[in-house]
């Protein structure tokens, strides 16, 4: 299956084919649900409409919604301003709305009338730092309901669900590929009823993005050079925002940021050099 302009691998290890067809079903109309809210390249989505209109009126939304740009906001602070959310457009955090200390990068939340509302039309939202996270989560919630209690999914392989253990083990190796020589793990995750998210450059990002994909919000620079970081623990959508906050933070700030999730870590792969071999760094 593709979703979110990425091939979605499932694996559900003793599941009979009534129940995974039937999964497979709930699982593509959920992630079409979450694309109608998120995918900014939809023109009726949720977070398009936010683009365009909540510059110049609150723009008025469900608790869903709500709730989950709280929750991003959030992030921001429990990552140092790393996880952002706004497409890194430089604006100072909580300076956009004079008097109004709930005001982060730009963006106001009202929870009196459920509102959304930016401080410019600078101000752009996107979901591609988080969507496949909290996609995931949404996959994990049927899962679990259907009592599934050992599945594989991945997201392009650099997000992945891992309920339970595989039939011939007690957990899931979740192996980091060299992105140089792909048919050799760099570092591999024992997970169980977790998840691992993995950001970084590698040749098939240069290819797509030549100046990088992976923006600082502080200063607009992108992440350069070949290099990976791989973070396992429970949530998808928390190891999500890790990968992407600690890909970019100073290496000072990354214990911090890492004290702020529970029960996570973190592996750094580098190559000094192309076709190098990969340094493995442990946070």
């Amino acid at each position: 299956m593709y979703s979110m302009g990425t091939r979605l691998d499932i694996l559900l290890p003793g599941v009979d084919d009534e129940l995974a067809d039937s999964l497979f079903l709930n699982i593509r109309n959920e992630l079409e649900r979450l694309e109608s809210i998120l995918s900014i390249y939809k023109d009726d989505s949720i977070f398009s409409s936010l683009n365009k209109k909540a510059a110049s009126m609150p723009y008025n939304v469900d608790q869903e919604v709500f709730s989950l740009m709280s929750r991003m906001l959030k992030y921001n602070t429990l990552t140092l301003g790393y996880f952002d959310i706004t497409l890194g457009t430089g604006l100072e955090q909580d300076a956009s709305f004079p008097g109004h200390p709930a005001a982060n990068r730009g963006i106001l939340l009202d929870h009196e009338t459920m509102s959304v509302s930016f401080s410019s039309s600078d101000v752009r939202i996107d979901s591609g730092a988080f969507g496949k996270g909290l996609a995931l989560n949404s996959i994990k919630k049927i899962l679990l309901q259907s009592k599934v209690s050992n599945a594989f999914i991945s997201f392009g392989e650099s997000s992945v669900l891992a309920l339970g253990h595989h039939p011939y083990g007690d957990c899931w190796k979740v192996g980091i590929k060299d992105v140089f020589r792909p048919d050799t793990n760099v570092f591999v995750f024992d997970v169980n009823d977790g998840s691992v998210s993995t950001s970084g450059n590698s040749p098939n990002n240069e290819l797509r993005y030549s100046d990088g994909h992976i923006v600082n919000p502080r200063g607009g620079e992108t992440v350069k050079g070949y290099q990976l970081m791989s973070v396992a623990g429970p949530d998808p959508l928390d190891a999500e925002v890790l990968s992407t906050a600690l890909i970019l933070a100073e290496k000072s700030e990354q214990t911090t940021i890492l004290g702020n999730f529970s029960g996570y870590r973190a592996v750094k792969i580098s190559y000094p050099r192309k076709y190098a071999e990969a340094a493995l760094e442990e946070l």
